[in-house]
């Protein structure tokens, strides 16, 4: 017996909002992003009755001029005066920043499902109370992720924010160990988990039951344009209470998806040799070892190896 794919989603309602000041509203769309099934759409309903009894002034014209754009934006069109946007989580993270227009997105939510594309029309249809059929704008699902018997809720993998900070320190120093990781254990309150090394966006959350449970980190290993298509997993943490639940594997997956979204054609990682767990994890996904620095760290009395692992990206398509 299969299990269908669980994907982990992030969503905002748009608003009309006809006066800034009186903050009135009412939601005429919404717009899902799925990194890990790599989904960004929007759909949305327009009932010009019912807003203009709300907002007799409402200029309808310029409300769908503002959701044209939306659409726009969901499928990667530029447009003067837009910075180009090129990932769907840089489109999403435009498209659900504050602004005051007549179009506004409200709070940012989250949630599993199984298709992206039907879960946008559920989301239409309870939200804003129209049946649409939005435009699948990208759809290419993943692999069916950890725990096949579904005995646990599948992760929710979305981009870091800046308020996770002080959640993600306490998990790297929950989760340390020698075992995984060469470096002295963290303080929960030393300096901030975000540094100039490590942005919000180069960190990837997952959560279970609205719980951070796991990070992983995103970064290049080398400054210069030479190694510009290079991309490295430098830094992989689990709750040790969310192990063995498939947290790893889908924070893995979602990593090489997004790396390769940044245009790497490689990635690379080091692990330590005495850490077998991680290094089958990194293997199940198509890592392999290039390279051993044998006792490279001495760890509880023992030299450990530090082990080189890669993973070569097939070229994307335009």
């Amino acid at each position: 017996m299969t299990t269908a794919s669980r994907f982990g989603y992030q969503y905002v309602v748009l608003r009309c909002v006809p006066d800034v000041v009186r903050e009135e509203f009412r939601n005429v769309g919404v717009v899902l992003y799925s990194q890990l099934a790599g989904f960004l759409d929007i759909g949305y309903e327009l009932d010009a009755q019912r807003l203009q009894s709300f907002s007799p002034s409402l200029d309808l014209v310029d409300l769908r001029r503002c959701l044209d754009e939306a659409v726009q934006l969901c499928r990667g069109d530029t447009a003067p005066g837009r910075p180009e946007l090129r990932r769907p989580g840089q489109r999403f993270g435009w498209l659900s920043a504050p602004r005051s227009t007549v179009l506004q997105p409200g709070p940012v939510h989250g949630g599993v499902t199984d298709d992206p594309a039907v879960e946008l029309r559920r989301l239409v249809r309870v939200m804003v109370g129209g049946a649409v059929e939005p435009s699948v704008i990208a759809a290419d699902p993943a692999a069916a992720l950890g725990d096949p018997h579904g005995r646990h809720p599948a992760p929710l993998i979305r981009a870091g924010l800046p308020s996770d900070d002080r959640a993600l320190r306490q998990l790297a120093h929950s989760s340390w160990s020698h075992v995984h990781n060469p470096m002295p254990a963290p303080s929960p309150l030393s300096e901030p988990f975000f540094n100039e090394h490590h942005q919000p966006d180069d960190v990837l959350v997952a959560e279970i039951d609205g719980e951070i449970v796991g990070y992983l980190l995103i970064g290049r290993p080398y400054p210069m344009e030479t190694g510009s298509h290079v991309r490295q997993i430098q830094g992989l943490d689990v709750s040790p209470r969310a192990r063995r639940r498939g947290v790893g594997q889908a924070l893995v997956r979602a990593a090489v998806r997004e790396m390769s979204e940044r245009g790497a054609q490689r990635v690379t990682l080091r692990v330590l040799g005495h850490n077998r767990s991680a290094r089958r994890l990194y293997e199940s996904e198509g890592f392999v070892v290039e390279g051993t620095l044998p006792g490279e760290f001495v760890l509880d009395g023992e030299r450990v190896d530090d082990v080189l692992m890669g993973l070569r990206l097939p070229p994307r398509v335009q």
